[in-house]
């Protein structure tokens, strides 16, 4: 009912908010963004000016928008200004916003809910992509980013589209095509009937038809083409052969997508006349067609012709599918007494898990018309040699038996191929052969599994070794293998393998003996020695630091069966676990309200890749019963690698001040005069131990006064000049909670928010009545925008509440300080 102004719209569509179905219209030239009342047709909210921009509320060529369902909030298309921003319409702010000047060309947009993103159409990247709503990372990407004719490029493409089965209907403009793109960037289907030059949307109808918006054919401007195929009938010419031959199979390759098919049709004469006038049939009569590649012709209808045809008719239920006939072959038969006919059997071996111990028998029924006019060869499917052959015998319709356990040349083969040469001097008679049948008998396979592996035959992460030899410690490891393989377990004792180093070059045989459950172990481990020299042949591992023992099994029995382990070998070292503040100085006494950290050096042989590494040690409170898990990094060295050995605390344990022990919360509770013991255990125990210091009165303060009194220190407080800005606070009515703080400007406005309940203050909430308690790091003097805050006059406000003997009450108290730097 009211006239909206618009000046180049673009896009619209409909949504539904509290109830009421919605336009959202996006204004191109007039640069806005327009929600309409479907209803009333009043203008209800905009985005953008009019102005071009963008800033606050300005948009440069908008070219889609659309609602987020479940939200009040809108997702636009910022063309001009290259970036794609979420509008929350109350305020008209951008809460997110993804896209730089020159980096992005957005021109369609389009919800992803399944990955919570939106993908986007980047034109003149030649690239669709999904970004995450999250933290704007590309999730998925097709296209290169450069202009291309490939199943992985695109070229200017101006619209994608989500479909239903999870796929991205994409129309590739500048290469003319409607392509359809898997999860994993396969092009799974192509609309292949002719280019299309002017395309500029596609959409996926219900029926699973397309709908293109294009200028096709050239005199009809913008209006919408349905394409799709329709079944079609292809006859061949006709073909002579150079003899009279009898038809035996008919082959074809063909694509034929779900709901498509390919029906053939052939027929044959002994002259071009009777072939055009003799009916076409299938594989049996008039009324059959051929569908399978590989069916028998009729010998019927088909011997002893010189001329053929076949028709080929391509039928297809969908319109975005139809099936394609790339080649056919008739197969026919002559006899040609120059050639030898050959037959070879497909790739004889068990099924999969099993392997073929013994080959027993190989029996054949033949027809020969001359004496031993066919060759029997028995092949290695791997490799193709000839492992055995023999003249077959001159019996007709008799079966011939060949007894193969007695041929070494088939012993440990898993993979064979049958093979008959047949000859003759007939040009119109050939031998046959008529069957063939081979027997075995085989035992179950089981895949290997080899590791290095502890005393508990657990596999190891890594070795230490003695820098000792003969190695005296008794706290470094040795060398132990463990095979598991069941089928070879029921016909050998035991198997030799060769431990090798890849640095130190030494090599040693190692034999396993067969263990219960199929097991194969060595019987005693073998010493590591750190060696810098020369290898000795001895009954040690030679080894440097930072070494690699590799071994390696194949199956006898089953040549496929591979496996193989390798474990990096370490010079041992003990190493030193110190507490430490947090300055890195050794330390036999804390405070309430301070934190723990913790050093360990020379702990070489824990720096096992090159990579940093991580020691856990654990924090014990004996009387609080306080437990905690912490970790230690490792320190660099001045190249930037990891080498050093020494391991310090990741982060501070912060202490405070409470008989509650709670464990594994990043927290010790404790009280004064408590110990605390670190302890870390490797090959040898670790530990130190620490007293926590009696709180000290405050008398500097005096007690709290009022509801709630709080305070901040240093005030002013100099950015990096002073270490921390302290807080303290306390009620002299009841216990406090501390609920929330709020920072503000010197214009009052509101600048970053605190949860109270997360400062860690140097005891437990509720503080307690008429006892400041204090915390530090409360504030990292940045804005909600992540900002460090510039020098200025700032005002804190703190809301708590508390608890009495009258009940719990909301209170609030406000504090300036001045912050330089």
């Amino acid at each position: 009912s009211t006239s909206i102004s618009l000046t180049n719209p673009v896009d619209a569509s409909t949504f539904y908010r509290n109830g009421d179905r919605k336009i959202l219209i996006t204004d191109n030239a007039g640069n806005r963004v327009i929600q309409i009342d479907r209803l009333g047709g009043n203008e209800e909210w905009s985005y953008g000016d009019g102005t071009v921009g963008r800033g606050r509320n300005q948009l440069n060529g908008p070219s889609d928008a659309f609602a987020m369902p479940d939200t009040n909030l809108f997702i636009i298309c910022d063309q001009g200004n290259s970036r794609i921003i979420l509008v929350n319409p109350i305020d008209n702010s951008v809460s997110w916003s993804y896209g730089e000047v020159g980096q992005l060309d957005p021109v369609d947009i389009e919800l992803d809910t399944l990955r919570n993103g939106v993908l986007v159409t980047d034109r003149s990247n030649h690239r669709i992509i999904v970004v995450s709503l999250t933290n704007q990372s590309i999730l998925w990407q097709f296209g290169t980013g450069a202009p291309g004719l490939t199943y992985s490029t695109l070229n200017l493409p101006t619209d994608a589209d989500l479909l239903p089965n999870g796929n991205v209907l994409i129309a590739d403009a500048g290469n003319k095509r409607l392509i359809e793109v898997d999860p994993a960037g396969n092009i799974v289907w192509r609309f292949q009937h002719r280019n299309l030059p002017n395309l500029r949307d596609a959409d996926r109808l219900p029926d699973n038809r397309t709908i293109i918006i294009g200028d096709y054919p050239p005199l009809l401007k913008n209006i919408p083409i349905w394409l799709g195929y329709k079944d079609s009938t292809f006859v061949s010419n006709w073909q002579f052969f150079e003899q009279k031959v009898n038809l035996q199979s008919l082959s074809w390759t063909a694509t034929m997508p779900p709901g498509t098919r390919v029906k053939i049709q052939i027929r044959s004469a002994d002259n071009v006349v009777d072939l055009l006038n003799a009916p076409w049939r299938g594989p049996s009569d008039r009324d059959s067609f051929f569908t399978i590649p590989g069916t028998l012709v009729d010998p019927r209808y088909h011997q002893g012709h010189s001329h053929f045809q076949f028709r080929a008719m391509l039928e297809t239920d969908t319109p975005l599918n139809t099936p394609s006939l790339t080649n056919l072959n008739i197969q026919y038969q002559y006899y040609d007494k120059s050639n030898p006919g050959i037959i070879t059997s497909d790739v004889i071996s068990d099924s999969a898990g099993v392997i073929i111990s013994t080959w027993q028998n190989l029996m054949f029924k033949t027809i020969q018309h001359e004496p031993r006019n066919i060759k029997i060869s028995i092949l290695d499917a791997t490799n193709g040699d000839v492992l055995k052959e023999f003249l077959a015998e001159n019996i007709d319709t008799v079966v011939n038996k060949e007894p193969l356990s007695l041929w070494d040349e088939l012993k440990s083969k898993q993979a064979i191929q049958l093979q008959a040469t047949l000859g003759t001097s007939l040009t119109f008679k050939t031998p046959e052969l008529l069957n063939w049948e081979i027997t075995w008998q085989s035992t179950e396979s089981t895949e290997s599994q080899i590791h290095f592996v502890d005393t508990q035959e657990q596999p190891a992460a890594y070795y230490r070794a003695s820098d000792k030899n003969p190695p005296v410690e008794p706290l470094v490891d040795q060398a132990r293998v463990r095979l598991i393989d069941h089928n070879l377990s029921s016909v050998q004792e035991s198997i030799t393998l060769q431990i090798r180093t890849l640095r130190s070059g030494d090599r040693l045989d190692v034999r396993l003996d067969r263990k219960p459950e199929g097991r194969f172990l060595m019987n005693a481990g073998v010493p590591l020695v750190i060696f810098s020299t020369s290898v000795p042949n001895n009954t040690n591992l030679e080894v440097y630091d930072r070494d690699t023992l590799v071994v390696e099994y194949t199956d006898p029995t089953n040549p496929l069966d591979n496996s193989q382990d390798s474990i990096l070998v370490i010079a041992n070292s003990v190493g030193s676990l110190n507490i430490v503040n947090e300055a890195g100085i050794s330390i036999d006494t804390l405070a309430i309200g301070d934190s723990l950290y913790v050093e360990i050096r020379d702990e070489t042989d824990h720096n096992i890749t090159p990579a940093q590494d991580t020691i856990w040690v654990d924090v014990l409170n004996n009387k609080t019963g306080d437990k905690e898990l912490i970790p230690l990094v490792e320190y660099p060295d001045t190249d930037s690698t990891w080498y050093t050995g020494n391991f310090h605390s990741a982060y501070g344990l912060f202490i405070i001040n409470s008989s509650a022990g709670i464990i594994d919360d990043g927290l010790i509770q404790t009280l004064p005069g408590n110990k605390i013991t670190v302890s870390h255990v490797d090959n040898v125990t670790l530990q130190d131990i620490l007293t926590i210091r009696p709180m000290p009165a405050d008398t500097s303060i005096g007690r709290p006064q009022g509801l709630i009194d709080f305070g901040v220190a240093p005030n002013p407080f100099y950015i990096g000049r002073n270490n921390a800005l302290r807080l303290r606070a306390s009620s002299a009515i009841g216990n406090l909670y501390v609920n929330r703080i709020e920072i503000y400007n010197l214009a009052g406005i509101l600048i970053r928010t605190l949860d109270g309940r997360s400062v860690r203050f140097n005891m437990p909430q509720p503080l307690p009545r008429g006892i400041f308690a204090y915390a530090e790091n409360w504030w990292d003097l940045k804005s909600e925008t992540g900002n460090t805050v510039s020098s200025g006059t700032y005002f804190i406000k703190m809301t708590g509440s508390f608890s009495s003997s009258s009940g719990s009450e909301q209170l609030m108290a406000l504090r300036k300080v001045i912050i330089l730097r």
